[in-house]
């Protein structure tokens, strides 16, 4: 390692440590203090105790196994080719692409297998409806309209996920068409019309195939089944490029050095994820006759990991209309402003703080939470504050978290990779944003086993789904209504954290109670 680059990983680690210190320091001042049993999704059961049930309970091995197999159908399917491609032309492209053979290279990156376009049509969907309910007063009335409201929501959302699947994968066969996207070689044994009616009915097909068996994971298995889909094929990505490191290495072409700097960032990474991910501000609200007292959470992670696509997204348009509107010298100066990298970062840097606080306005409304607490006769513990005020002063504190996570979890690795000069490729590998969504799904699913321990102890009394709510905090006000009420309740999550904003159709949050009890329930709480 020349002397360069060593200097260049002395100041990343300088930098790094400066603003670690820094974070905690103000975090410290600015947050209460963090224990160790927030890792637990409530003080009340270790992650010990938690994992001990899911392994020994009859139910839960059940749930996990059914998981499992989806999980290993879905992976196994990645394997089955696009009707028309010949498998052996697209082999032997992947491995002049890869540099060898690798038991990854299918999953490079399943664009041309039947699941080519993956859950992401469904989530755009979710994402484009949560955004129209700021314009349309239908669709706004829907996202707060409770129970109803998430299934008219859901119904627009799966009704918009065809239509993108079908558009998308008629974009997918042009790709699929063009020689020269293979390196030259003609993968396809089908052209034309045939080629394009039957990647649109394959295709958009695959996708509502992935929604029925991620539905199949929340009706019977453990984890948010979207969730469950998406993290299992980030996943083998994330074991393609470890691949490529390794192989990098058996070559000379990577260091150890850097091989340890990738694990730190990693290490760094994961720890800043599992901190903060449970981190929640707590609202204190107490009903005015009987004083009964719980807690509203705020917490960082409700705008997901949308910002920064939005923030990509803004950077990337006006180079693409000068690609294809202007002069090419006006797309020379383009290309040389968007491929320099402290341009690209600090302008990313804004974005994500801008698109992170713009978009929790979307998602967020305190008056809903306002009307609810009010219509089930709760007020703020603290008297001497508004309601309004309070929510948005508590979300203002979380989302400072959240904004700082966002900006430090796809940054920190691609600056360090700069500095390092470590190719792309490797970057890849240490993009944080893929890490918060594993320490979410991780927490998620701590959060439903607890459910099952809860509902283990109760299971005598015969419990049903008496209500499915959109969101954390209705499912909370709603559920502690029901147990003043002497109406023992439990509440079942459901959600995508980091991965997906909060209230989209990804999101459901059942409220069970005892079978008998399910009517007077709803009587109550609707």
């Amino acid at each position: 390692m020349n002397e360069d680059i060593f200097m260049n990983l002395i100041t990343v680690l300088a930098v790094v440590f400066l603003i670690g210190l820094g974070l905690k320091k103000f975090l410290k001042k600015q947050l209460l203090p963090i224990s160790l049993s927030e890792l637990s999704p409530s003080n009340r059961y270790s992650v010990k105790e938690l994992l001990t049930f899911l392994i020994n309970n009859k139910e839960m091995r059940i749930r996990l196994l059914i998981t499992i197999g989806i999980l290993i159908i879905v992976r196994l399917c990645a394997f089955i080719p696009h009707p028309g491609v010949d498998s052996r032309v697209l082999a032997m492209f992947f491995e002049r692409v890869a540099g060898k053979p690798s038991p990854f290279l299918s999953t490079l990156p399943d664009r041309v297998s039947v699941f080519s376009l993956g859950i992401m049509p469904f989530l755009s969907s979710c994402i484009l409806i949560q955004i129209l309910s700021v314009f349309i007063p239908a669709l706004k009335k829907a996202a707060s309209g409770g129970e109803g409201g998430r299934a008219q929501i859901a119904r627009y959302s799966y009704g918009l996920t065809v239509a993108l699947s079908l558009l998308q994968s008629y974009f997918m066969s042009l790709w699929l068409d063009n020689p020269a996207h293979f390196m030259g070689a003609n993968i396809l044994t089908i052209h034309g019309l045939s080629l394009k009616l039957i990647t649109m009915a394959t295709l958009t097909g695959g996708v509502l195939l992935l929604l029925f068996l991620a539905d199949l994971i929340n009706k019977y298995g453990i984890g948010n089944g979207i969730a469950m889909i998406f993290i299992s094929g980030s996943l083998m990505h994330v074991l393609f490029r470890a691949y490529q490191c390794y192989y990098m290495y058996q070559e000379g072409h990577l260091g150890i050095v850097t091989i340890l700097i990738i694990l730190a960032i990693w290490a760094g990474a994961l720890y800043l994820a599992f901190f903060f991910t449970r981190r929640e501000k707590k609202i204190e609200v107490i009903e005015a006759t009987t004083k009964r007292e719980f807690t509203i959470p705020l917490r960082a992670t409700w705008t997901g990991d949308v910002p920064i696509g939005f923030a990509e997204s803004i950077y990337l348009f006006p180079f693409t209309l000068a690609s294809i509107a202007a002069t090419t010298s006006v797309q020379s100066v383009a290309l040389d402003i968007m491929t320099n990298f402290w341009i690209k970062t600090i302008v990313m840097v804004v974005l994500i703080i801008l698109f992170t606080y713009c978009y929790a306005v979307v998602i967020f409304r305190p008056k809903n939470i306002e009307d609810l607490l009010t219509k089930y006769n709760y007020s703020l513990k603290s008297a001497d504050k508004e309601i309004v005020q309070c929510l948005n002063g508590g979300l203002y504190k979380m989302l400072m978290i959240g904004a700082l996570l966002l900006v430090i979890m796809p940054n920190v690795p691609e600056i360090a990779g700069y500095l390092l000069q470590i190719k792309e490729s490797i970057v890849i590998v240490m993009r944080g944003s893929l890490i918060l969504i594993c320490a979410g799904v991780f927490f998620d699913l701590l959060s439903q086993i607890e459910f099952f321990y809860e509902k283990s102890k109760l299971s005598g009394k015969g419990l049903a789904v008496a209500y499915i709510a959109p969101d954390e905090i209705e499912a909370r006000i709603k559920s502690e209504y029901l147990k003043s009420k002497s109406i023992d309740a439990l509440v079942e999550p459901l959600r995508f954290t980091w991965g997906m904003p909060i209230k989209t159709a990804v999101d459901k949050y059942r409220i069970y109670t005892a079978a008998d009890k399910v009517k007077d329930a709803r009587m109550l709480i609707e």
